[in-house]
């Protein structure tokens, strides 16, 4: 991997750490049951890290082969990638995890990519 992917990867990650802190906040005075917020939060926080880093891990392994082989394999780890994230979300849904915040946890990642980007063109 090179050192701007890896540069990149651990920004993505810290943005997505920072904000789910943020959010995490703000929502303690709106939830009403605060353990199943942090749940929430946490889970959806921690798959979405855990998508970045799969993700990283897909273009690493992709970068040296062809075309056509690239492409299968990146649709089969982008299927892994969505259908983990669907079963994992559920289950903590089902077991007691505050729906909302695992939606909020799970989409920190969209904001994430253009602060870092505004951030990053910023530094250039």
């Amino acid at each position: 991997m090179t050192s701007d992917v890896i540069k990149t990867r651990n920004g993505l990650i810290i943005t997505v750490a920072v904000m789910a802190v943020i959010i995490f906040g703000i929502g303690l005075f709106i939830a009403d049951n605060k353990a199943a917020w942090f749940a929430g939060m946490a889970v959806g926080t921690l798959l979405s890290i855990g998508r970045v880093l799969f993700l990283t891990g897909t273009l690493n392994k992709t970068a040296d082969m062809d075309k056509e082989t690239a492409s299968r394999v990146s649709q089969a780890h982008y299927m892994l990638r969505y259908m983990g994230t669907l079963v994992i979300a559920v289950l903590a849904i089902i077991l007691g995890a505050h729906p909302i915040g695992v939606i909020v946890g799970l989409i920190l990642v969209q904001p994430a990519v253009y602060i870092y980007n505004f951030i990053f063109n910023k530094q250039q």
